[in-house]
């Protein structure tokens, strides 16, 4: 895959983003162009990242201490099968919307907990011959919307 991104720092509080995606997925050349705003509205408030795969809203509850915020993520992927299933691939689509919850014990190490909502996961098989996209195999039906949750630690550098 490749990832070009371009940068226009116009302040020291905002930041845009260009760019585009691209890589080789089972069922052929993935592109997608991205667009992302940093942007530091407050001493608290903070918005970041890049449309449409990672995005980020972010309070600090106590600097260098506690934040909170919702964390959005898209995903594309795919998986390739045996030529025993004729070359037939597994198309995976993520949405999720989480909100979190953010305590850094020591500097960058980061106690984190994270729940939320998915959006359109999907998880099809698709003929490996490229010409029939319909959904082929009852055994990968669609995949009702979840709730994600998530705890951990972490090592993270923050820039601020």
């Amino acid at each position: 895959g490749m990832l070009l991104i371009q940068n226009y720092k116009w302040s020291s509080t905002l930041q845009l983003k260009a760019g585009l995606y691209y890589n080789k997925e089972a069922f052929g050349n993935f592109f997608v162009p991205l667009v992302g705003l940093d942007w530091k509205a407050s001493d608290r408030w903070q918005l970041f990242g890049i449309l449409p795969t990672n995005y980020k809203i972010e309070y600090a509850i106590a600097k260098k201490k506690w934040y909170t915020g919702l964390n959005f993520k898209a995903f594309t992927r795919s998986f390739q099968l045996s030529p025993e299933q004729n070359n037939d691939y597994i198309r995976f689509d993520e949405v999720v919307l989480k909100g979190f919850l953010e305590y850094y014990c020591a500097a960058n190490i980061v106690v984190y907990a994270e729940v939320g909502q998915s959006f359109g996961k999907s998880l099809l098989q698709y003929k490996g011959d490229f010409q029939n996209l319909s959904y082929s195999n009852p055994n990968y039906t669609p995949i009702g919307n979840y709730v994600p949750f998530s705890i951990g630690l972490a090592y993270r550098i923050r820039t601020e």
